[in-house]
């Protein structure tokens, strides 16, 4: 991964969903490496997210802060 953020006691998940990030300005966010999330929703429904398929929904899930689901 090539930006981290300095805390070790944390998820790789715990570090995407709260945009964690590291000193490289070129790399952006932690999240920003993601192509694709696997999602459960509603009522048991597997769907697949990505920037090319259901995009909004795929920009909330990956920084969601604890407020997703």
């Amino acid at each position: 991964m090539p930006n981290l953020g300095s805390i070790s006691d944390q998820t790789v998940g715990g570090a995407i969903a709260t945009a964690t990030h590291g000193t490289g300005l070129n790399y952006g966010i932690l999240s920003t490496i993601i192509q694709e999330i696997t999602l459960v929703i509603g009522l048991g429904e597997v769907i697949k997210i990505s920037k090319d398929e259901n995009s909004q929904l795929f920009n909330a899930a990956k920084c969601r802060q604890g407020s997703f689901g």
